[in-house]
């Protein structure tokens, strides 16, 4: 069978902490702290019922003659994904964004005149 198992993450690294400078590691995971980090997983059946099967060949040489083996493989095949968005406000940012709507907003006022 082909499992498909997907992990999909929605952090907001966001705190007093961060706003004043502070750069240490935010600690986040699956323990007690979900709450700032809260996740969701899916679970699915990739293969539609037909299940997971796989043919390869072997080729080797032995006592002067090629031979080859075929060798099928079925089993269980686990595809693990994990996908999502963090979100962290920076200072820094606000104020660059901010110096620069002011000074669109001064070019769009002498446009207009």
């Amino acid at each position: 069978a082909l499992i498909g198992v997907s992990f999909y993450w929605d952090c907001d690294l966001t705190s007093l902490r961060t706003l004043m400078g502070d750069t240490s590691p935010v600690i986040m995971g699956l323990g007690e702290n979900t709450e700032t980090c809260p996740y969701y997983v899916a679970v699915s059946r990739l293969d539609g019922g037909q299940g997971f099967a796989q043919k390869r060949a072997r080729r080797y040489t032995s006592g002067g003659t090629q031979s080859r083996d075929a060798i099928y493989m079925t089993g269980l095949r686990i595809l693990v994904d994990s996908s999502g968005v963090g979100r962290r406000v920076s200072l820094v940012l606000i104020v660059i964004q901010l110096g620069s709507m002011f000074s669109l907003l001064r070019m769009a006022a002498s446009f207009a005149d």
